[in-house]
């Protein structure tokens, strides 16, 4: 009773205002009090008494002020009911009846009719101009509406309904924010029913009248629209996939495409929020891009908020700018946290999405009117009209406009195919009756503008419907007509620029369409029907989901389709493909937050995001995509290097933070980092190269340059800038040559002189290729921070130089490292990082354009890096050395001294480090060769090099082939021309052939390596002597094997020839030590040959020329018969005795080729005469020590001995040379009681020693040496080297031959 007192006084309208207040006021009181708390059980009664006493409270004649108080306090009064009792008031009775209007049954008013009274009051009357009462209205009601939703009420789909309705009938914000609160607080789930009832309204009516609002212009519309949109997707996507596709496409992409500033600065923060959602992007892709019948919805998102990120067109603080920027940011976070989920793939990816881009590509050909577009579509197409047909009906993104002309093409004699294709596309159609199988032809195309095209389209479509049973018509030709006639009518009703009155009545087309049918006319009810359902909706294309709703009428068609559902997917599952597919977009984000970059914070997150995606690139192979970052930031690190040079690093704490004991922390905003973008760009390019080395393609490029750039201003790291080279004997450096002096002093001056040290602008490796595709980004000045005293830069980098601190920041990313670690991934990979290195263009003679004063010190350092490159991996060099082959046959073409002596040290070093003695010898050494090409001026610079590569060569390899020593022989002996290189040569061969001469003997070149040796021995390179006596020696361990080769063979006489020439010819020299040696050696070989082994007119050269001419006695002190005779004993007794042993062992078979009378025998004889001779001047030329005469006595006692053997009494010889002998030494004075028992005097035939005693003083002179063995053998050489070889056998018969 006391609630119906108080109740009557808020609607009696005689009751003043203040009374009201005053009723309402206790009203409120009375609630919140203990006391109503008694009155539970009659709660119902009391409600529907307070509803009425609210829904009747008038508010005409109450002042505005009264009336805003009085409105709040009843707001306030309704929240407090249903907060406080809406348990007892609702009930959570699921068996709730279905959905229906509210006060249906005549009964109380429901509460949402309350609320809505309330709420239009508010909205409505005049008091909504207070923004107070407005507001807290709103604010009411809204919690009104959670309690209800969150006791799960029955009146949901009431109060929703309401809503929806409401929004479009009074365009009022207030409806829209309630709604977002009602979705707020929806739950699905709880009675089938209702929600069945929920959803129908949310996909349909719902999404229609957002549609129709989001075109209406209003921030405040779009807001909250916006914002509608995503609380539906987290609220209900598993249950509206067509729905969101166009909302996506229809509000946000089309504002961000064509609304305005602030539309789209609301779309891009709605957008922000929805990447933020969990799952929310990964959802989308899932379940839009993987599926062939959706657009490519996640990707389209992305690239619109993205779409203001380059600040290019705007002022840097344009809020689109900065939130695109903070999405870039944003979905480069989410892409590195779907990598690191637990379910991530990392390669492959869905067979759906890759067939969709597919059909895709084959689309977008077709869309270009691309003629081949039907053999470039492969197995996606079925080449035939109904593959054809069933392509263009089904497949979605296909433009309308040029089905539409396809399909329409002729005529038919000319465009038989297009004609098939159009009749099968008709077969593809469901048939009812005429109107709507017209509409279903016409849904998937735009017709042609010409009338031919029109009319061949009608006259299939009549053609087809007619032979399905066209029910209203008699003859096609009336299906035909009224076809066309229903394009007329459909043009004529809906044209926008026809005026009204001018339009088509019913009667006109009534009239139009009289005898059409065969002569008859068609039923009036019929046409009628046909032309009021054309005037109440258009014929139109289909619109799909991811073309933007531009017109309201096609909302409905649109929400008629199918509806699909969403399916739950895992967060890494697409990983791969997410990031694949938006790619450079990210990447232009990552490049305009960096640039844009002002603030410290800012450039770190912009380096963050490279670094990020750098990662990302990594984690999932894509090497197109990394490579692409690599090159951007080497851009701008190329910018910075420009800048590096001899000036002080100004910011110590930002030098501290790269340099100092924390530099690796990521993490940390480096202080002063927006005034040194560059180089944290550099910086992170380096440490991206270094961790993913494998993956670096063309952006070893763009790091060279870079490189180049540091070289050219002494900013690059040793372990990048020093270059390998060879040492000397002690292991110390050999030092620069002046080609080297030159080249980096040019490149040195050409940098000083460039304007701020601009460094190889214009030049440089490729030309300034660069700037070419980079454009001229420049690096944005920004003031260095004010000097802090407080600087936590230690001494040591304090005053620290730009080039040094670059030097210092760029070795602690140890790139030396990323070339090593580059060697290890594939062939191809190899392959390729040492082409790109390789691939600058060498200057030639022929060329007209002048290199940089740079190029040749780069040229150098890009060979060397190759290098290193191939060395790395042995297994794979066999690949890639074609590569270095053909570039330094480029270099060996060119005029680059410097460059030339590069490649020859890292060929000859490749070759030490890579021979193996296999498959890879004959590429190297085919190689190798072309450093004979080198100019002999350059190479007497470079020769100590090139000496000790060879060297080291000679050291460790062992070769088998005559061509490796040819090659080899060629290269010492030009390397040996110059003094410097010419010591390494030998001493390369020296050791060489004291391991084994085998190697250069059995492949034939033994004479050859004499003919070389012989070059030392002679002194022939600028009369250098120093090697002479240890080359003879090895020129007599050579010979020695070419013997024990079985030689020496044919082509080998002439190298015997020259060796005794030469020798011949330093046994007269000056040098005693050098004589000595030539004559033992000649001694040596010369008893090693077998006579029959070398030709008779070879002997008989060897003997004129040789032997027969040892070294001359001379008289250099003393005078009168008392003088003394210096005399280098040794070499004249060793050059006899070679003189008589090579007799001895030759005559016999000089005797059996050149006959022992006539010409041939006299010419032995005068041979006999000379050696006669010879004995004679030696015994004449008495010395003190008496050496020279008994070492000629005890030759000539041999040889009158072994003449007497059987073997030189052929034509006398023998006794002919025993007479002459004898006679010369009788001649000289000599006794003849030398002879021994027998001995005859000249002419004398006495008996003379036996056949056994000769035998036995041969063999005594054998075995004591030889009859070099006068004076006792204590003469220093004396009985080194015998008449005889001491290790010959003994004769076993008179008949033997003596064999040395």
């Amino acid at each position: 009773m006391y609630c119906n007192f108080l109740s009557s006084l808020c609607t009696d309208p005689r009751v003043p205002g203040t009374v009201t207040y005053d009723a309402l006021t206790v009203l409120v009181r009375l609630i919140n009090s203990k006391v109503f708390y008694d009155f539970r059980g009659k709660l119902k009664v009391i409600y529907d008494l307070y509803m009425d006493a609210v829904l009747e409270t008038k508010f005409e004649e109450i002042t505005r002020t009264s009336s805003d108080i009085i409105l709040s306090l009843i707001l306030t009064l309704t929240t407090g009911v249903v907060e406080r009792f809406s348990f007892d008031l609702l009930g959570t009775s699921s068996s709730s009846p279905p959905p229906s209007s509210s006060s249906s049954d005549g009964g109380p008013p429901s509460l949402s009719s309350l609320h809505f009274t309330l709420f239009k009051q508010t909205v409505n009357t005049t008091i909504t101009s207070s923004p107070l009462t407005s507001r807290h209205g709103l604010t009411q009601l809204t919690l009104i509406i959670k309690c209800l939703f969150t006791n799960n009420c029955s009146s949901r789909y009431d109060i929703l309904k309401l809503v929806i309705r409401e929004m479009v009938v009074d365009y009022s914000d207030m409806y829209l924010s309630v709604l977002n609160d009602c979705l707020e607080s929806l739950t699905l789930g709880e009675g089938e029913e209702e929600e069945e009832g929920i959803v129908k309204l949310l996909r349909g009516e719902c999404c229609k009248n957002l549609l129709l609002l989001s075109q209406v212009e209003g921030l405040e519309y779009t807001s909250l629209i916006l914002r509608i949109i995503f609380t539906m997707f987290l609220k209900t996507r598993n249950l509206m996939k067509l729905q969101f596709e166009i909302f996506f496409t229809s509000v946000h992409l089309r504002i961000l495409e064509a609304g305005s500033v602030g539309a789209q600065v609301l779309a891009l923060e709605s957008l922000l929020e929805f990447i933020d959602s969990p799952k929310a992007l990964t959802e989308v892709y899932g379940n839009y891009d993987v599926d062939l019948d959706c657009s490519n919805l996640y990707v389209s998102l992305v690239q619109g908020l993205l779409k203001f990120v380059d600040s290019d067109q705007r002022t840097e603080d344009d809020e689109r700018t900065r939130l695109s920027r903070l999405g870039a940011i944003a979905v480069m976070e989410g892409v590195c946290v779907r990598m690191q989920d637990a379910n991530c793939v990392v390669s492959g990816g869905s067979e759906v999405k890759k067939k969709k881009d597919r059909i895709q590509i084959v689309v977008d050909n077709f869309n270009s009117r691309n003629k081949n577009w039907r053999e470039a579509a492969g197995d996606l197409v079925e080449d035939s009209a109904e593959g054809v047909a069933r392509f263009l009906f089904e497949t979605k993104g296909v433009d309308r406009t040029v089905v539409g002309e396809y399909l329409s093409k002729g005529p038919k004699e000319k465009y038989p195919f297009n004609t098939s294709v159009l009749y099968s596309y008709l077969t593809l159609l469901e048939y009812t009756t005429f109107l709507p199988s017209l509409r279903l032809f016409l849904l998937r195309f735009r017709m042609p503008g010409e009338a031919q095209c029109i009319d061949r389209l009608m006259e299939a479509f009549s053609e087809a419907y007619f032979e399905k049973g066209a029910k209203e018509f008699k003859t096609g030709d009336g299906v035909f007509v009224m076809a066309f006639s229903i394009i007329m009518l459909n043009t004529d009703l809906h044209n926008p620029n026809m005026e009204d009155e001018k339009r088509m009545t019913v009667e006109d087309f009534v009239r139009n369409n009289r005898g059409i049918d065969g002569g008859d006319d068609l039923d009036r009810d019929f046409l009628v029907g046909l032309y009021h359902d054309i005037k109440g909706e258009e014929i139109q294309v289909q619109q799909t989901a991811s073309e933007a709703v531009t017109d309201v009428r096609q909302i409905d068609g649109l929400l008629k389709q199918s509806p699909s559902l969403m399916v739950q997917v895992k967060e890494g599952v697409h990983a791969k493909d997410m990031f694949e597919c938006i790619a450079p977009d990210l990447l232009a984000g990552c490049a305009a937050v960096f640039e844009g970059a002002v603030e410290d914070e800012d450039a770190w997150e912009g380096i963050r995001s490279f670094e990020r995606y750098g990662e990302a690139c990594g984690g999932f192979g894509m090497e197109e995509e990394f490579n692409d970052m690599i090159v951007l930031l080497l851009r701008y690190g190329r910018e910075f290097c420009r800048t590096v040079g001899p000036s002080i690093f100004k910011n110590e704490e930002c030098l501290y933070q790269l340099l100092g004991e924390n530099a690796g922390d990521c993490e940390k905003v480096v202080v002063g980092g927006a005034g040194y973008k560059g180089l944290l760009a550099l910086r992170a390019a380096l440490g991206m190269v270094k961790r993913y080395a494998g993956m670096v393609r063309n952006g070893w490029v763009n790091l060279l340059e870079c490189l180049f750039l540091l070289r050219s201003r002494q900013a690059l790291p040793d372990a990048l800038s020093e270059m390998e080279d060879f040492a000397d004997a002690e292991g110390s450096r050999l030092p620069n040559s002046p080609f080297r002096e030159r080249s980096e002093g040019r490149a040195r001056e050409y940098v000083k002189g460039v304007d701020g040290g601009a460094g190889s602008e214009g030049g440089g490796f490729w030309g300034g290729i660069s700037k070419v595709v980079f454009g001229g980004w420049e690096e944005p000045e920004v003031p260095p921070p004010p000097p802090t005293p407080d600087s936590p830069a230690p001494a040591a980098l304090r005053g620290m130089t730009t080039a040094e601190a670059v030097k210092g920041i760029v070795g602690r990313e140890q790139l030396d490292v990323a070339f090593a670690t580059a060697a290890n991934t594939s062939p191809a990979g190899r392959a390729f990082i040492i082409k790109v290195l390789l691939q600058c263009r060498i200057r030639t003679p022929n060329d007209e354009v002048e290199p940089s004063p740079c190029f040749e010190d780069q040229a150098s350092l890009s060979l060397e890096l190759a290098s290193r490159v191939l060395l790395s991996s042995k297994s794979s060099a066999s690949q890639t050395w074609p590569l270095l082959h053909d570039h330094v046959a480029n270099i060996i073409k060119g005029d680059l001294p410097y460059l030339q002596e590069r490649a020859a040290v890292v060929l000859l070093g490749a070759f030490f480090h890579l021979d193996d003695g296999g498959e890879m010898r004959d590429m190297m050494i085919d190689t190798v060769k072309m450093i004979c090409f080198i100019k002999k001026e350059w190479v007497r610079h470079m020769a100590d090099r090139i000496g000790s590569g060879l060297n080291r060569i000679l050291k460790t390899s062992t070769f088998a082939k005559a061509k490796e020593w040819d090659i080899l022989f060629d290269l010492c002996s030009l390397t040996g021309e110059f003094s410097s290189g010419r010591g390494y040569i030998f001493t390369g061969l020296q050791n060489c052939l004291n391991e084994s001469v085998e190697g250069v003997v059995d492949c034939g070149r033994g004479v050859r390596c004499i003919a070389l040796l012989l070059k030392f021995s002679k002194g022939d390179w600028e009369g250098d002597m120093r090697d002479s006596v240890e080359s003879m020696k090895m020129i007599g361990d050579v010979w020695s094997g070419i013997v024990d080769a079985g030689g020496p063979k044919a082509g080998d006489e002439r190298g015997l020839v020259e060796i005794c020439s030469c020798f011949h010819e330093l046994t007269k020299g000056k040098d005693v030590k050098v004589s000595k040696m030539a004559a033992e050696q000649m001694g040596r070989i010369l008893s090693l040959v077998q006579p029959k082994s070398v030709a008779c007119e070879v002997w008989t050269s060897i003997f004129r020329n040789v032997l027969l001419n040892p070294p001359a006695i001379h008289m250099v002190a003393g005078g009168g018969g008392g003088g003394v005779y210096v005399v280098n004993e040794e070499v004249r007794v060793k050059c006899c005795e070679t003189m008589a042993r090579t007799a001895l062992l030759c005559f016999p078979y000089l005797v059996e080729e050149m006959g022992g009378t006539g010409t041939g025998g006299d010419e032995l004889k005068r041979m006999v005469d000379r050696i006669a001779e010879l004995f004679k001047e030696n015994v004449t030329a008495r010395s003190n020590t008496g050496f020279i005469f008994e070492s000629t006595i005890h030759s000539c006692i041999n040889m009158v001995n072994v003449f007497g053997l059987e073997e030189f009494k052929k034509g006398g010889l023998g006794a002919y040379g025993k007479t002459r002998i004898k006679e010369e030494l009788k001649r000289a004075g000599v006794d003849d009681e030398i002879w021994g028992e027998g001995g005859a005097g000249p002419g004398g035939d006495g008996p003379g020693p036996s056949q056994e005693k000769k035998r036995e003083q041969v063999a005594r002179v054998r075995e004591e040496g030889g009859g070099g063995g006068g004076g006792g053998g204590k003469e220093e050489g004396a009985r080194e080297n015998s008449a005889f070889d001491p290790s010959a056998p003994p004769l076993s018969n008179p008949q033997d031959t003596f064999v040395a």
